[in-house]
């Protein structure tokens, strides 16, 4: 439902029979409201609502994970009635029917969603004083500046700099910690070569604003997108027949110092992509030494058509690794050819290595509702942990999961072959057939829920790309990618 709509068409009392979602606020001790102002300020009057300026008033915190919304005091007010709507899609309440008797509140916020703030002030009534009539509307966002790069544009050109020409310079400003780019709804790319979007540790974001409407970039030959920063890629189509190279790949030479001797990056994200015909890895790490703290695929549904892999591996990190490594809500499927690994780390790494208390923290590997399909030869290995296999740190999180016709002992290869009586894992209702057979038995040693699926998922048409899972126990627990129960 789009924004406008909904504000039109929901008043504020249609509001509150939304479902509410998570809330998390504060009010500030600093409120403005002492004996002085009650006695002496206000008296006998229909109090305004506050003023609320979303470009001043409204801002993220430090981490970016939550808004602060903020105003001046209302004199004669005894507190403020507010509601806050994520009216991005599917509308949903933040914040319903909450007496703040501060100046200043907490929301959750997600990254390029909008919102709606009703605010309404309410009166001291001992003073005579009548609430604001009706409550005002503050609509405000979390999309952040960001440059639009046209449609048509080849992003190698338009990232890569010459260094022999002071006059070619980044489209990263010097000295930023964040770079926003936004994509054209609809709009075509293309990536003649490599293009290095960054050597430093500076966050990218390479997205488009519209999830219905994705832009396209079309990789060349020799196309592939390299960082050594953190990297969003958010609602882009990615064309990658053409090339033989990794889709995503690290660069082999990052500006920064590393920290215990690996390069760390905060994050590599991968949300709502729709890759097609990747004839190499998904991504490699450039045999550096890269800690990514926290990579993850959401949303996406990627094809791979693969010739030659980087390390074995369709995710290969070749002298690092992850700490956490989720994949969530997401398609990958391929050709049975090539590669042995779907996921390679170095065997050095280790948690404690990366710089992080092994004591104090985890290393987690988490797969949630996905549909894996034809991605490893016979004798192929779901992932080689050893650096992770048997240690109290290690975490496992694998939910309602079809692997099909992905090699056999998925679970084994995913935790290195043993797991530690203290390591917290969770395994539910989850798939595993090869070959045409049920493998439970052979994964039930190592998937110690006691809740695998024996049904065959029997894919609506799997040679066609439709993995609608038709297979009764699929169907009844709703597993694999929830985008084919749609």
């Amino acid at each position: 439902m789009k924004k406008k709509t909904f504000l039109a068409r929901v008043r504020w009392g249609a509001l509150a029979m939304l479902a509410t979602g998570g809330l998390l606020l504060t009010s500030c001790a600093s409120d403005g409201f002492n004996e002085e102002t009650f006695e002496g300020s206000v008296r006998n009057t229909q109090l305004e609502n506050p003023s609320i300026d979303p470009s001043k008033n409204i801002y993220p915190t430090d981490d970016k994970s939550q808004t602060i919304i903020e105003w001046d005091v209302v004199f004669g007010a005894r507190a403020y009635d507010c509601k806050v709507y994520d009216t991005t899609e599917n509308p949903y309440v933040l914040v319903k029917d909450t007496v703040i008797d501060g100046r200043r509140f907490t929301v959750p916020r997600a990254e390029d969603h909008t919102y709606a703030l009703y605010i309404q002030t309410l009166a001291n009534t001992t003073l005579g004083n009548i609430d604001a009539p009706e409550p005002s509307l503050i609509q405000f966002d979390s999309f952040a500046p960001a440059k639009t790069i046209p449609s048509g544009t080849d992003l190698a050109a338009f990232f890569n700099v010459d260094p022999e020409d002071p006059s070619d310079v980044s489209p990263i400003e010097e000295g930023s910690e964040e770079a926003y780019f936004d994509l054209e709804p609809g709009g075509t790319y293309t990536l003649s070569e490599k293009a290095l979007i960054t050597n430093d540790n500076i966050a990218v974001f390479l997205r488009c604003k519209n999830k219905n409407n994705l832009p396209t970039i079309v990789y060349g030959e020799t196309g592939s997108l390299v960082t050594a920063g953190p990297l969003s890629l958010k609602n882009i189509v990615l064309d990658c027949s053409a090339s033989s190279e990794c889709m995503l790949e690290l660069s082999k030479e990052p500006s920064y110092d590393p920290i215990s001797t690996y390069y760390r990056i905060k994050n590599f994200y991968l949300t709502n992509i729709k890759a097609t015909g990747i004839r190499n890895s998904i991504f490699h790490d450039g045999n550096t030494k890269y800690c990514v703290v926290d990579f993850k695929i959401e949303d996406c549904v990627l094809q791979l058509a693969t010739e030659a892999v980087k390390y074995e591996s369709l995710i290969a990190f070749q002298a690092g690794g992850a700490k956490d490594f989720t994949v969530l809500n997401s398609t990958v499927y391929g050709n049975n050819a090539i590669a042995r690994y779907f996921v390679r780390y170095n065997n050095s790494s280790r948690l404690d290595r990366y710089g992080f208390n092994k004591d104090a923290d985890f290393q987690t590997m988490t797969y949630q509702n996905n549909t894996f399909y034809g991605l490893l030869k016979s004798d192929g290995q779901w992932g080689n942990y050893s650096g992770i296999a048997g240690q109290a740190y290690s975490k496992f999180v694998v939910q309602k999961n079809i692997w099909y016709n992905c090699s056999k002992q998925i679970v084994r290869r995913m935790s290195g072959g043993r797991f530690n009586e203290n390591s917290p894992r969770t395994f539910e209702k989850n798939t595993y057939w090869n070959d045409g057979a049920d493998m439970s038995e052979d994964e039930a040693s190592y998937d110690t829920g006691g809740s695998i699926l024996t049904s065959d998922p029997a894919f609506e048409d799997a040679a066609n790309a439709d993995f609608t899972p038709t297979g009764e126990q699929q169907v009844q627990n709703q597993t694999g990618d929830p985008r084919w129960f749609e």
